[in-house]
């Protein structure tokens, strides 16, 4: 995978081409000798047992690697390790069984059966000096190659096996670390009335705008949303990141400098506001909010074919905003939305209208059609749940409601050989960047807002800190934080103007 990858981003025919691939062999040999002597130097048992570790791990890495061309860097570390088990479980296949056990386990008993015999330490360390030296002698000659190893350094740095997971696991729990030391408390503020007012975020999952026909996709994958009225659609929106925990501290942050503070949930119930997490996902930063539900917790109560999909965060959700005794309400669900590689498992046989559809966990087995006809079928299914939840809150008739509908991110469906998301964000397509970002209002909302959903200038580009603000603006809370320009609301003339 690396050498490949070299090879299709170099002119391997001319002579600096030819250095950047020997480079890359030269530095990979003396990053996995130096560390292989290290452990020599401890115990030949350590390193029998750490080889055939590793082998098992590299078999696994190569079948992702191959199959859906993933780097494993950090963040695509952290969303391996953060991945929910029902996640887990749907990207184990044949293949990937047979490729742990042929080159996992084969090779690890061909390991096994080699005696690795004690050497003599001072010419473990002679050897490692000698390589050491040779390599840096060689790496400064060839300096040329350096500017373009820089350069791809985030993709280079995921291809090396074993050390690419090693070294970004390290990576992935030390940043967690510092994340969770405490999160800095945001500026104070006062709301400006005591409305009574609902919002709700929905928090999308893997849906990209190109495939919404609300953004002029060919096919009808937003039927129903097609027909409300109230309904903005804001365009040229991209997300921060490629992955699901980096995003949701993105929508949840004011701006890009306050990603490891207090997030909009713990900092609207700080201010007095019921806010309620319900999720059918996972990744979300830390944060204090009055009640967080879990999808197994409604599941009892739910009923209907969606039960066991995104449709099960809706039981009883307006009887819980009904019952509240505050005057401000936001809810936030966190849905999982069209998250791969099982497609076709992410919506009730109801919304199967693409066919044929795509129902291999190796998805790059699939033909185009099968693919995008499956994760169509899956924005089928959330117009169907947002339609649902705005119905609802149509019910509200005491309050001043509103819904905002934002995904994490995109994905890839083959194009340029590429499958899911999680690609490192300078090299990511902009299909995994591209995301829908929807806001719908009552009546009720806009003329207590005194706006018209027609009359909002939309800004040339958008991005998931919209949302912090829009928010603040929706609940009408003043402070410091509060950024109008990024609240999208404000856009829009008001009606005594």
């Amino acid at each position: 995978m690396l050498l490949k990858y070299v090879i299709l981003n170099t002119d391997i025919s001319s002579a600096s081409g030819i250095g950047v691939l020997l480079s890359i062999i030269v530095i990979t040999f003396i990053i996995t000798f130096t560390s292989f002597s290290f452990l020599a130097l401890i115990s030949p048992v350590i390193l029998k047992t750490f080889l055939i570790v590793v082998t098992i791990l590299n078999s696994a890495a190569i079948h992702f690697m191959g199959n859906y061309q993933v780097v494993l860097d950090r963040t695509m570390i952290g969303n391996i390790l953060n991945t929910q088990k029902s996640e887990s479980i749907e990207l184990i296949s044949k293949d990937l069984v047979f490729t742990i056990l042929i080159l996992g386990l084969g090779v690890s008993c061909i390991v096994l059966i080699f005696k690795i015999s004690r050497i003599d330490r001072r010419v473990i360390i002679r050897n490692m000096f000698i390589a050491f030296t040779s390599s840096v002698i060689f790496l400064y000659a060839n300096a040329s190659s350096w500017l373009w190893i820089d350069k791809h350094a985030s993709v280079l740095g995921g291809k090396i096996l074993p050390w690419s997971y090693i070294i970004n696991t390290a990576r992935h729990f030390s940043s967690i670390n510092k994340k969770t030391n405490g999160q800095k408390p945001l500026a104070n503020g006062h709301f400006l009335d005591n409305n009574k007012t609902v919002v709700v975020l929905v928090i999308g999952e893997t849906a990209r705008s190109a495939n919404f026909s609300l953004y002029g996709y060919s096919k009808l994958t937003n039927p129903k949303l097609e027909k409300e009225s109230n309904l903005l659609i804001l365009k040229n929106t991209k997300s921060c990141t490629t992955y699901t925990t980096g995003s949701l501290k993105c929508i949840l942050s004011p701006n890009e400098a306050s990603v490891n503070e207090e997030s909009l949930p713990t900092y609207l119930t700080r201010h007095g506001v019921d806010v309620q997490w319900r999720t059918n996902n996972w990744g979300e930063p830390p944060i204090k909010v009055s009640k967080y539900i879990n999808a197994n917790e409604l599941s009892s109560d739910c009923e209907g074919k969606g039960c066991k999909l995104d449709e099960v965060l809706l039981t009883n959700l307006i009887d819980a905003i009904r019952s509240s005794e505050k005057q401000k309400v936001f809810v936030i669900l966190h849905t999982k939305g069209s998250h791969g590689p099982s497609y076709y498992s992410r919506y009730t046989q109801d919304f199967n209208q693409f066919t044929p559809v795509c129902r291999d966990e190796e998805i790059s087995k699939c033909s185009p059609e099968e693919l995008i006809n499956a994760y169509d079928n899956t924005l089928l299914y959330a117009d169907h749940f947002l339609s649902t939840l705005i119905g609802e809150l149509k019910s509200l008739s005491d309050a001043s409601t509103a819904m905002i509908y934002i995904s994490d991110h995109g994905e890839s469906l083959g194009e340029y050989g590429l499958y899911l998301h999680g690609t490192p964000y300078a090299f990511a397509p902009d299909y995994q960047k591209d995301i829908p970002f929807l806001l719908w209002a009552s009546d009720a909302f806009l003329a207590y807002k005194q706006i018209n959903i027609s009359d909002i200038s939309q800004a040339p580009e958008h991005s998931q800190f919209n949302i912090f603000h829009t928010v603040m603006g929706a609940f009408g809370l003043s402070a410091p934080i509060y950024d109008r320009e990024r609240d999208i609301l404000q856009n829009a003339p008001s009606e005594n103007e």
